[in-house]
């Protein structure tokens, strides 16, 4: 059998063995798939548009083809391509190699371009095989490489401190301050990169071009802007590799403060201190702005009295300072200190107050001791008089000094054994407060101490020598006493302070004692108490003050053996001892509340009796024993009287006691006390008569302080005279007395009450029963009555008041009205003002209590020159003829109010007196006032004439009458009103012209102040000039009338002749004329009248045309 083989893959690539089919299989052939159903897909990323940015010639591609597919879903594999070229020439290792069928190559692939520029283009490519189809299909993707836009952005902050601080002088002096500003520009950036920073820092270029830069600069006080700070401002500029610049701008603030701290205060010295050597005291203080002002040193007590003051000015040097010679010697201290030196020694506060120009203050103080007068010290040691060989002798310091100021101790070793001559065989140690010593040899050494305190060499070092002696084995004996030495006490006697050899001990129970009374006392009073006593220790109770000698013998074998030894005396002594006298106790007490108020214990009392009992050498007040007596007859003897109260055991306790008037309440308190031993003593050899005890006696009196009480009113006025009674509590009170004070309000702060004299201030008839006071000036016042008994005890009472002033009344003008000028000065027959509206009641210390009733005034004007009647004219009220009030001649307004306007007919003067009362009645010394009325003046008035006129042939032989420079004027500053010129013809020429009348008024030309008239008669005219004046002040119409305007006449004569000279002259028109005058054959008379003639008309007229004339007179 024949098979045919048919090769086949599947959709999924894996080939199909058709022998192995076990079913028939039918074979369907269709058209191939081919290249065109291959979909490509093919995306650059990331976009070379926003890639490349110039700081690199190399960028990263990712050619990604996963988006591919074939319409069986079979297994692709792909080949990319991607190049600056087309062709894919200059592809080179960057190009997947040739795919082969079965090969797997990735979907996504990364690959990168080196030198690339902008502007280039690059193309990819990809190639995808289906392995089903075994078919290629390709996409080609072409991107042009783009350039991202070059951006440079600057940035910068500022960092520079908030605040700035200059002291006061630095400030004033206007001196830089260093500030360090640092420049920030890490936020700057540039696309390409930053190549350069150039910095500014207020307007000046800036070295260095770190992101960060840090610059000192310097600061004034005349940099402060209006806004109070100092601008900081800096630039910066970024430049990239190609050029590019962006320039920033920041800016900041520096608030400048001016340095206001406190001073430090504080201050050193030395020490210690003592009297007659001087303190030295020195200034530490410390102030930031070194601007101290004062520094004022002060020195107390430490009870805080006040015993030096040191004031100082730091700029003037100026010292205010004082100290008391009780405490000190002398004083000299400034600002920076000084010495002082004081002569008690004690405790001291010293304290330094200082204070800056701004009143910033501090001060420090502290407490030292001055030690009293240096005095030499005194050295002293202990070491036993005795030893043995190469046993430890203890030697210890006992050195004193009066001020306690040892420094140093100076010690001197044995050097050479006294007996043998030879160098002393010693070892240990001493210094400081001593040591110990220790020596080989029998023999007699010296120990040497010298002491020096701290005024060294002010004081003297002081020096001891003591001797011990190196003994064989002999026992030394000595007594110590312990205990204390008082009769009744216990007192030990003991050997155990006795020298014993170590090679032979003391045989302390062969002690061989005794004691001998050595003042007479009873040997039998020695109480030796054989219960707790042996041959060691001996317990005594001395019942017997005064000197007992004891005496102590010690045994050991080496004594015994040589008893005739040369040191055997070592082994006894002798040693007085003193017993004191038992003293007997200080007994006292104190008493208080024996002088009670009556505000407080009105009825009774408590008095409080307290013990104060001590025992002076150590002993207890264990017993007390308090009598109480009073004496009730006063008779000064308190063995009649009752015991008022007995007391046992009691330190502190009260009893009561009743007033009673006429009784003084004397009491005598006796207190005995009786102590216990405040030492141990053997009981069995005392007894309680051993017990000392002592009495007290005083003798007191329970007296009230005295009561004194008066009542007095809120308010009055200065015109109320006040009645005042006192009530007076007390044991005796005829025997008290009492005073009178005062006080007064400031007038410029009324919370401060001042003392004032009574007299000066108030009348009054005070006494201890009181009496009448009137207040002479208001205001606020403390009214104190102070009474005192018979042995010295006061008490205060007082009472306030307010007193107010009377109304004052005020007389007011109207100044407007006033004439010529001054206050109260007018002319007759013109408007016055007056009123009262200025009066008032209050004073400093407040408003009035009662305002001014002004409906209830009164005053009168009071004619002072005999001025008639009906003078004074009240407008709106009353007025005309005077009113006639007792016999003189007055002008009385009485429940009127003042507030007029008035007028006065005659001259002179006038008083106004006024008066007001207030709502309480309470009336007002009177105010006066003067007025003074002047004359209203007439007129000044004057006129010239031409005494002698002609008739004039051509004017109907008519003569010209001329009156000129008529004048008319007011000196009291009136108007003129009326001016007129009339004549009259003496037609009987007897030379009266009283006998004609007038012919009429004359026209007056006031420009030319002339008046003309003609007449034909020959003969003598009378002309008369009359001026009348308005007033030139406010008058009251409805009082005057028009003969009280003033007016003034003159009187003048002028004779008309028959024939006249002719005059003529003639004008050139010229500025400068000369002019001349030919007269006839006339008398001098004549020829006078044209001299008149001329001056008055031609000189008078060309000279106010401003012409020059030159007048000739001459005859013919």
């Amino acid at each position: 059998m024949n098979f045919i083989s048919i090769g086949f893959y599947s959709t999924y690539g894996g080939a199909i063995d058709i022998a192995e089919a076990t079913d028939s299989i039918t074979l369907i052939v269709e058209e191939p798939f081919s290249a065109d159903d291959i979909y490509t897909d093919l995306v650059v990323t990331p976009d070379p548009n926003a890639l490349y940015d110039g700081t690199s010639d190399t960028i990263d591609i990712t050619l990604d083809a996963s988006n591919s597919n074939e319409p069986n879903g079979g297994r692709l594999a792909y080949r990319y391509w991607v190049d600056t070229d087309p062709s894919y020439s200059n592809a080179g290792a960057g190009v997947n190699p040739e795919l082969d069928e079965g090969d797997t190559t990735p979907e996504i692939w990364e690959t990168s371009l080196d030198n690339i520029e902008a502007g280039q283009t690059i193309y990819a490519k990809v190639k995808v095989y289906s392995y089903a189809m075994n078919d290629f299909a390709e996409t080609e993707r072409q991107v042009t490489i783009g350039t991202i836009p070059v951006e440079v952005i600057a940035d910068l902050s500022i960092d520079a401190p908030t605040e700035v601080e200059w002291l006061p002088k630095e400030w004033d002096n206007d001196e830089p301050k260093s500030v360090r500003v640092t420049l920030d520009s890490s936020g700057s950036y540039a696309t390409l990169g930053i190549d350069d920073r150039d910095y500014e820092l207020n307007g000046d270029s800036v070295s260095g071009s770190s992101s960060r830069n840090s610059e000192y600069i310097e600061i004034r006080p005349s940099d402060v802007n209006a806004f109070g700070t100092i601008p900081i401002w800096s630039t910066v500029t970024i430049e990239d590799e190609n050029g590019n610049t962006d320039t920033a701008t920041a800016s900041t603030m520096i608030r400048p403060t001016i340095s206001n701290t406190p001073p430090d205060v504080f201050f050193t010295n030395d020490d210690p201190h003592y009297t007659t050597l001087p303190v030295n005291l020195v200034n530490a203080t410390t102030d930031k702005e070194e601007d101290e002002k004062y520094a004022d040193w002060t020195i107390r007590t430490t009870d805080g009295d006040l015993i030096a003051y040191s004031q100082n000015d730091y700029e003037t040097g100026n010292i205010d300072s004082d100290f008391s010679s009780l405490y000190i010697e002398s004083m000299n201290l400034d600002t920076y200190g000084g010495e002082i030196v004081f002569n008690q020694s004690g405790y001291y506060d010293v304290e330094l107050y200082v204070m800056d120009e701004r009143g910033n203050e501090d001060s420090y103080s502290k407490r030292i001791y001055v030690n009293t007068e240096p005095q030499d010290p005194v050295a002293d040691f202990d070491m036993y008089d005795f030893g043995f060989p190469n046993e430890t002798i203890e030697v210890t310091d006992r050195s004193t000094d009066p001020n306690n100021d040892i420094v140093s101790r100076i010690w001197t070793m044995p050097s050479i054994n006294l007996d043998t001559g030879q160098p002393a065989s010693v070892s240990g140690y001493l210094s400081g407060s001593g040591g110990n010593l220790t020596f080989t040899e029998e023999g007699t050494y010296e120990v040497t101490l010298e002491v020096r305190d701290y005024t060294y060499p002010i004081t003297n070092a002081s020096t001891i020598t003591k001797q011990v002696q190196i003994i064989p084995p002999l026992p030394v004996a000595r007594i110590t006493e312990s205990g204390t030495l008082k009769e009744n006490r216990l007192v030990t006697l003991s050997s155990k302070d006795s020298l014993t050899p170590r090679v032979d001990p003391i045989q302390t129970d062969r002690n061989e004692w005794s004691i001998t009374p050595v003042d007479g006392q009873d040997p039998s009073s020695i109480k030796i108490d054989n219960d707790t006593s042996d041959n060691e220790i001996k317990n005594v109770v001395f019942k017997e003050p005064g000197r007992y000698k004891v005496w102590l013998r010690v045994h050991n074998n080496f004594s015994d053996a040589n008893p005739n030894h040369p040191q055997i005396d070592a082994t006894d002594i002798e040693k007085i001892i003193t017993i004191e006298e038992d003293e007997i106790p200080d007994p006292d007490f104190n008493i208080t509340g024996a002088n009670p108020d009556f505000q407080n214990n009105p009825v009774s009392t408590t008095v409080h009796l307290q013990d104060f009992s001590i025992s002076n050498d150590g002993d207890i007040i264990d017993r007390w024993y308090w009598t109480i007596i009073r004496d009730d007859n006063e008779n000064g003897d308190f063995s009649d009287d009752d015991i008022y109260a007995t007391f046992t055991d009691k330190t502190d306790f009260d009893i009561g006691v009743t007033f009673e008037e006429g009784n003084s309440g004397q009491f005598k308190v006796e207190l005995r006390v009786k102590e216990e031993f405040g030492q141990p003593t053997i009981d069995k050899f005392v007894t309680p008569s051993d017990r000392k005890e002592n009495t007290i006696t005083k003798v007191f009196d329970v007296n009230w302080i005295p009561d004194i009480k008066f009542s007095m009113t809120d308010w009055a006025y200065t015109d109320d005279t006040l009645n005042l009674s006192t009530v007076i509590k007390d044991e005796e009170v005829p025997t008290t007395t009492v005073d009178w004070s005062l006080k007064r309000a400031s007038e410029s702060d009324p919370s401060v009450m001042l003392p004032a004299s009574l007299n000066v201030y108030t009348d009054n008839m005070l006494d201890k029963n009181g009496g009448a006071i009137r207040f002479k000036e208001s205001g606020f016042y403390e009214l104190t009555a102070t009474v005192t008994d018979e042995i010295g005890q006061s008490y205060s009472y007082s009472e306030t008041i307010r007193v107010y002033p009377l109304p004052t009344a005020v007389i007011k003008d109207n100044s407007s009205l006033r004439w010529p000028s001054g206050e109260f000065n007018i002319k007759e027959n013109r408007k016055f003002e007056m009123d009262g509206n200025s009066s008032y009641a209050q004073d400093y210390y407040g408003p009035e209590m009662h305002s001014i009733d002004h409906s209830k005034d009164y005053w009168e004007i009071i004619p002072l020159d005999n001025q008639g009647t009906g003078v004074i004219k009240i407008q709106n009220g009353s007025g005309g003829a005077l009113v006639n009030q007792g016999g003189s001649t007055k002008f009385i307004r009485n429940n009127d109010k003042l507030d007029e306007t008035l007028l006065f007919k005659e001259e002179g003067q006038y008083k106004v007196r006024y008066q007001v009362t207030n709502t309480f009645g309470k009336k007002s010394p009177f105010a006066e006032k003067i007025i003074t009325v002047h004359e209203d003046t007439t007129p000044n008035i004057n006129f010239d004439v031409i005494p002698t006129a002609y008739r004039d042939a051509d004017d109907s032989k008519r003569a010209e009458l001329i009156t000129y420079n008529i004048q008319a004027s007011s000196d009291d500053e009136d108007t003129i009103d009326i001016q007129r010129i009339r004549y009259r013809f003496d037609s009987d020429n007897d030379g009266n012209f009283n006998d004609e009348s007038w012919v009429g008024t004359v026209p007056i030309d006031t420009v030319n102040k002339r008046a003309t008239v003609k007449v034909n008669h020959v003969g003598k005219y009378q002309f008369e000039f009359m001026a009348k004046d308005e007033f030139g002040q406010p008058t009251l119409s409805e009082f005057v009338n028009t003969g009280d305007r003033r007016e003034s006449y003159q009187y003048k004569t002028i004779e008309v002749d028959n024939t006249a000279p002719i005059v003529d002259f003639e004008v050139a028109p010229s500025n400068k004329v000369d002019i001349v005058f030919t007269i006839g054959d006339v008398d001098d008379s004549k020829l006078e009248e044209l001299n008149a003639k001329i001056d008055t008309y031609v000189k008078t007229d060309l000279e106010a045309e401003k012409i020059c004339i030159n007048i000739k007179r001459g005859q013919a």
